[in-house]
């Protein structure tokens, strides 16, 4: 899934974030029944997407997998970087645009 087409997606119902459990470690327990650890747990956001056959318009298994914050945030902070640049780049053109306008 393109990011840009999360917001179209989403309204349509074909895509979703849940949050989910994810078991990290089963707990161990010796030959004795003594648990040698714990079962651990953490918390994970997954992406979930309806899949169809483009061919037929069947539907398939959907596609699910897990997403990280930090990663959504890292692209978003890059595109507002080239964002910010471009918009550098626009004003010095406008400028130049405006002086030779001006001759």
């Amino acid at each position: 899934m393109n990011n840009k087409d999360y917001v179209a997606l989403k309204s349509a119902s074909k895509v979703s974030l849940s949050k989910e459990k994810v078991t990290v470690r089963e707990q161990e327990v010796d030959i004795e029944g003594n648990v040698m650890h714990e079962k651990e747990e953490r918390d994970a956001v997954f992406l979930t997407e309806k899949a169809f056959n483009s061919s037929t318009g069947e539907a398939l298994s959907d596609i699910k997998h897990e997403v990280q914050l930090r990663d959504y945030e890292h692209e978003k902070e890059r595109h507002e970087s080239d964002k910010a640049r471009a918009q550098v780049e626009i004003d010095a053109l406008t400028e130049i645009i405006k002086d030779i306008k001006a001759i």
